[in-house]
């Protein structure tokens, strides 16, 4: 685990230099330079060990009671697409709140949707509430 985690730092730190430096590829906004570089990490890294040995189902979402919140980019990739689905199936009272103009970085792409988003679902969500909110 340590090395992979080595692995990880190293090839992080040099993605990261490598896209603020001028030897980056300047084409397209940050944002998708970030995510080109974080595609990159986990290719480079391979598969993370800690979540090929989680295992979470249906029987394990049944047991949740607390408020459930799924927030997706409005230019989310289609597995970030399933996987909210697949949420909201798990989850039925789940919220769902669609970040406009952003994609898998979507608090780096547009931080106030996602700040106004998160501050509305806890004014209603107080931590320490009871269970979900049926309308």
């Amino acid at each position: 685990m340590m090395a992979w985690m080595g692995r990880v730092r190293a090839r992080t730190s040099q993605l990261y230099s490598m896209m603020l430096s001028s030897r980056c590829d300047a084409v397209g906004s940050p944002a998708t330079r970030c995510h080109r570089v974080s595609s990159s990490v986990a290719e480079s890294c391979g598969p993370v060990p800690a979540v090929q040995q989680w295992g979470f189902g249906p029987s394990d979402a049944d047991r949740i009671s607390q408020p459930v919140l799924d927030v997706l980019g409005d230019q989310s990739a289609p597995r970030f697409v399933e996987g909210s689905a697949l949420v909201r199936s798990w989850f039925p009272h789940a919220e769902h709140l669609a970040v406009p103009a952003a994609g898998h970085l979507l608090m780096v792409q547009n931080p106030a949707a996602v700040g106004h988003g998160l501050m509305d679902y806890f004014a209603r969500h107080p931590i320490g509430s009871p269970g979900p909110v049926t309308a």
